[in-house]
């Protein structure tokens, strides 16, 4: 079965992509990379990424925030 996807309504996210986690030379990397390489992460990241673009789709990167009073008050 293929599924499409019709990219003027379709987006891909891409939440926390920090170096910290995903580089090899991030801090957070070493307790990450057990996981993150038995799993292909960097390899199926890059994969989802370059098939969105392929197929035209907007890649919106989303990064993690943490809410705190008055955020977004002067938004």
């Amino acid at each position: 079965m293929t599924t499409t996807y019709d990219p003027k309504i379709t987006a891909l996210l891409c939440i926390d992509f920090y170096n910290d986690f995903l580089h090899p030379n991030g801090k957070l990397w070493p307790w990450v990379k057990d996981v993150a390489e038995q799993v292909n992460l960097l390899e199926n990241l890059r994969a989802i990424v370059a098939a969105a673009r392929e197929a035209g789709i907007k890649i919106i990167h989303v990064p993690h925030h943490r809410m705190e009073p008055d955020t977004y008050k002067d938004w």
